[in-house]
């Protein structure tokens, strides 16, 4: 019996172009990973995987990717989908999210979205030091130091993007993919890894288990957007750092209209030095670990 990836590549067929057919089976490998692949599913199957991204601080074109391909996975096995549609049905949307304030260097901050606070990233490094495991160490520290998305470090892989002291950090969303100096700090962690192949998903749960385990509650933002978030935060709330150094660093989208940005050139040497010389999370990982027994 085809698998459901295959099932769906049969479905999609030639109506689409690589770039979207690429995009359908990284999503569906998601939800298989969470809900299974199965001969059929129920109505709560989809509203618990949807309910699952809500809560790990999906956007919205994440959300609707998800909704579609859920869709074309029914239609793939010839079974009806059971979600509501319509406008007060059961495509999940974006929770209204009120700006709130967090914390940087005792100075508040409006910001949009889930953030975790300055403390609780401390505490979660300060965790995974003690009882994490290489790839919790690993993934936690791509997190923290180089702000990457789940996906990006679900693309690392050790023999191409580590070299010496150096790490190749690549983009998800049409950023420049830079090479990175790997701080004394965090290199024994980064290196001890072997960074198999995995999906998405993996990066996910692994951050949700440390979530548990460190004793923090489930819906505490400390996901990789999450603490990316607060790095922007840090960096752009500082009057006295330039905004496009911190933009190559974590690989933003260059935007038309942006031409300073466009048109900057800058060297790894020189985006890495000024932004490691504040960065706020990386001492973190140069301190000593304390064995803490898990919550």
């Amino acid at each position: 019996m085809p698998t459901g990836i295959e099932q769906l590549e049969a479905e999609l067929g030639e109506r689409y172009s690589k770039k979207t057919k690429d995009e359908y089976i990284r999503v569906a490998g998601l939800f298989f990973a969470f809900a299974g692949d199965k001969p059929t599913y129920e109505r709560h199957n989809f509203l618990s995987y949807f309910d699952s991204l809500l809560k790990e601080d999906r956007g919205q074109a994440t959300l609707s990717m998800a909704w579609f391909t859920c869709k074309a996975i029914c239609r793939s096995k010839n079974i009806p989908f059971p979600c509501r549609e319509g406008f007060k049905g059961d495509q999940p949307k974006v929770r209204k999210v009120n700006i709130r304030e967090i914390s940087v260097e005792g100075e508040a901050h409006a910001i949009k979205g889930p953030t975790p606070e300055y403390q609780q990233i401390a505490d979660l490094i300060a965790w995974a030091k003690a009882n994490g495991d290489d790839r919790e160490k690993a993934y936690l520290a791509l997190s923290t130091v180089y702000a990457m998305r789940a996906i990006e470090i679900s693309t690392v892989n050790k023999r191409e993007d580590i070299k010496e002291n150096r790490i190749f950090c690549r983009t998800a969303k049409g950023g420049q993919p830079k090479w990175h100096e790997i701080p004394q700090e965090v290199l024994q962690y980064i290196k001890a890894y072997k960074y198999p192949e995995v999906a998405e998903a993996i990066i996910w749960n692994t951050f949700r288990s440390m979530r548990k385990r460190a004793g923090f509650d489930v819906t505490a933002p400390l996901t990789p957007h999450g603490i990316r978030r607060w790095l922007d935060t840090f960096y752009t709330s500082r009057p006295d750092f330039n905004v496009y150094i911190w933009s190559d660093f974590a690989r933003w989208s260059r935007k038309r209209g942006d031409m300073p940005g466009h048109y900057r050139h800058a060297t790894s040497e020189e985006v890495d030095r000024p932004t490691f010389a504040i960065h706020p999370l990386l001492p973190l990982w140069g301190e000593a670990p304390t064995k803490k027994g898990e919550k």
